[in-house]
């Protein structure tokens, strides 16, 4: 098994249907780009293809993603679905794209799970045209759910359990994530800290996350998951 092999996760669940589409665009990471049209998109981390299937509606939209299995799965979904997407097999740190070339950069949940995520955010910068708009997402530092995650980790370890299955992954206080961005040349237009989900595997102990984390959520300064909406000047 490489490095690569099975880095992505998660999203071999979603299956199409028109209520979730409905829904999606009120959501983040997508509702930032509601109404995009005419527009040359790239999703850095584009697994499964769920994103690329609403972002190629009504815009030109391509993909790279480091795991094989979904850069295959991906692209036979979206030519059932009557997709037209380019996608490719590729390093976040090293894109394989010209400088200036795409409207909007689009990458959710990837930059925490390598080192260093600044190559990837300077990555993306190189390759957005001037006053283009990047979104970039990250785990948040300040939640309850990091300590529950090392335990995951630890008793993983110790155990032989499979609790925690993201592998690698660091997460940011608000001020760290936005300087990391500036730093590379942004400008952080929009920035806000998602609440806390029951989510799937463990929904009793997500909503019990949910009340603890509501403190920090409210005064955004940790949650679950921190959005910025960048410009490149």
């Amino acid at each position: 098994m490489t490095e690569y092999d099975k880095i992505s996760f998660g999203d071999e669940y979603w299956q199409y249907t028109p209520e979730k589409e409905r829904k999606i665009w009120s959501e983040a990471p997508l509702k930032f780009f509601k109404g995009t049209k005419n527009k040359k998109i790239v999703e850095i981390g584009s697994g499964y293809g769920i994103f690329l299937y609403y972002f190629s509606k009504n815009n030109k939209a391509y993909g790279i993603e480091i795991d094989r299995a979904r850069v295959n799965s991906s692209i036979k979904l979206m030519k059932k679905l009557k997709r037209k997407v380019k996608v490719v097999q590729g390093d976040a740190r090293k894109l394989p794209y010209k400088n200036d070339f795409f409207d909007i950069v689009f990458c959710h949940g990837v930059i925490e799970h390598f080192n260093p995520s600044e190559k990837a955010i300077a990555e993306g910068y190189r390759i957005l045209k001037k006053s283009g708009l990047a979104m970039y997402s990250v785990p948040a530092r300040i939640s309850f759910f990091v300590p529950l995650k090392f335990l995951q980790q630890i008793a993983d370890k110790l155990l032989g359990t499979r609790m925690w299955q993201a592998g690698y992954e660091k997460s940011f206080t608000p001020w760290k994530f936005k300087k990391m961005l500036e730093n590379e040349g942004f400008k952080v237009i929009h920035f806000e800290i998602s609440e806390t989900q029951a989510g799937r595997r463990f929904p009793i102990v997500g909503k019990i996350l949910r009340i603890l984390d509501k403190v920090f959520w409210k005064m955004q300064i940790g949650g679950r998951f921190m959005y910025a909406v960048c410009k490149k000047q």
